[in-house]
């Protein structure tokens, strides 16, 4: 088995291929969907277990994923493709798109809104949510989270 260089390493590229064949694996094992335009996230995360096999290439770790009898190997794989860390206001910037949106929905008189909130692991990012709510200077909307 070929050492991985140090661009490899890092995740390097994912051809097409492999990532439709990644993308589709996690998505029949965790209903996660990949859109194209994820190729270097994959990449990255992918990386460590990379590092962790000694392998040379995502398409070499790809072949390793679906040769593994024993699904150890598919449980790391889902645990390294997933966001493993949930905090209030994890993401500044999605506060920010919210905000934009709320005032141009306002603005358009539409004063009804519903938010949802996906893949909440313990909750945070749904209070966070609704304590951003109370935070908007907007009058009584009616913004349903």
């Amino acid at each position: 088995m070929e050492r991985a260089g140090p661009s490899e390493i890092a995740g390097g590229p994912v051809d097409a291929a492999t990532f439709r064949k990644l993308c589709l694996l996690v998505y029949e094992q965790a209903g996660i969907r990949l859109r194209p335009g994820k190729e270097a996230l994959v990449g990255a995360r992918v990386a460590k277990r990379l590092r962790a096999l000694g392998l040379a290439s995502v398409r070499e770790y790809l072949n390793f994923l679906t040769e593994d009898n024993t699904g150890q190997e598919l449980i790391h794989f889902v645990d390294v493709i997933t966001t493993n860390y949930t905090r209030f206001f994890r993401e500044p910037e999605h506060f920010e798109v919210l905000s934009r949106f709320v005032h141009a929905h306002w603005a358009l008189g539409r004063h009804r809104l519903r938010v949802w909130c996906a893949a909440a692991a313990t909750g945070e990012e749904p209070y966070a949510r609704r304590s951003h709510k109370a935070h908007l200077p907007l009058p009584k909307a009616s913004l349903q989270l």
